[in-house]
C-alpha cells in the first residue's frame, strides 16, 4: 500500500476528518485491523487565512510546495490539500513542479458527476467565482456550473469561516436548505459541496437531489490511489 501525505490544518475539524474517513474506509476495505499508511502535517490557519486575505496566493502556493516536500521527505508517495481554496494557490506556481503527484480535489469531485450536466456549486467564494474550480470543471469536464447570487455567496463565506472552527448551528443549516433549494429550482441535478467542512453540517435530506462532498470524493480518490487500483492519473 502506498503512503497518502495530506496538507492539513486549513480548517482543523476537516483534517480530522480526512484522518477518519481514510482509516475507516481502508479497514472496511481490507477488514481486520488495517489502517492507512499515512502522513499528515497541519498548517496554522491563522496564518494561512491572513495570507488569502491579503491576495498573497503566489506565497500560498510556495507553502503548499515547501510542505509537501515535508510530506515526501517522510516517504509519502503522493499527496493531497485537505481544502478546496488552497488549490487556488497551485496556478500561480508556473514552472515550479511538485515535488509528488498531487490528486486534484476537482478531479477527484469530476469522478463523481458522470451522467450529470448541470451542477450546482457551494464553497468559498474563491471556489464559486474563481477558474481553479468552475473554471476546471466547465472547461475539462464540460459541466454547466450554477452557484448562488452575490448575496447568498456572502452567506456561505461566512459559513465557511465559522464552520473551521467547528461552530455547527441549526440557523446556518436552514440557511444552505434555502440556498440548496434555488440551485435546484434553477436546474441543478446535483449539489457539489465544495467545502471540505460543508459535509460536517449538512445531510443528505437538505437537499433534494443527489449531492457530492468534494471531501468524501477526495479520500476515495485517495484509497484508490493507495491501493493502487485505478486511480487518478
Amino acid at each position: 500500500m502506498k503512503t497518502i501525505g495530506i496538507i492539513g490544518g486549513m480548517g482543523w475539524p476537516s483534517s480530522c476528518a480526512y484522518y477518519e474517513k481514510i482509516n475507516s474506509l481502508i479497514s472496511t476495505q481490507t477488514g481486520g485491523s488495517h489502517g492507512a499508511k499515512l502522513a499528515l502535517i497541519q498548517t496554522d490557519s491563522e496564518e494561512i487565512l491572513r495570507l488569502e486575505e491579503a491576495g498573497e496566493w503566489k506565497r500560498l502556493g510556495e507553502i503548499m510546495v515547501g510542505l509537501a516536500e515535508k510530506l515526501k521527505s517522510v516517504e509519502a508517495d503522493f499527496f493531497l490539500i485537505a481544502c478546496n481554496t488552497m488549490h487556488k494557490s497551485l496556478l500561480l506556481l508556473g514552472d515550479q513542479r511538485l515535488p509528488l503527484p498531487l490528486i486534484h480535489i476537482v478531479d477527484a469531485t469530476a469522478q463523481k458527476l458522470t451522467g450529470y450536466k448541470k451542477v450546482g456549486l457551494l464553497g468559498s467564494r474563491v471556489t464559486m467565482t474563481e477558474e481553479y474550480f468552475v473554471g476546471r470543471l466547465t472547461e475539462q469536464y464540460g459541466l454547466e456550473v450554477l452557484v448562488p447570487p452575490p448575496d447568498e455567496q456572502t452567506k456561505v463565506q461566512a459559513a465557511v469561516k465559522e464552520l473551521a472552527r467547528a461552530v455547527f448551528r441549526d440557523a446556518t443549516r436552514e440557511m444552505f436548505r434555502g440556498i440548496i433549494a434555488g440551485l435546484v429550482e434553477r436546474g441543478a441535478e446535483v449539489v457539489v459541496l465544495g467545502c471540505t467542512e460543508f459535509g460536517r453540517l449538512v445531510r443528505e435530506e437538505d437537499c433534494p437531489r443527489p449531492m457530492v462532498d468534494t471531501l468524501v470524493a477526495h479520500v476515495e480518490a485517495a484509497v484508490r490511489m493507495a491501493s493502487d487500483e485505478d486511480c487518478m492519473s
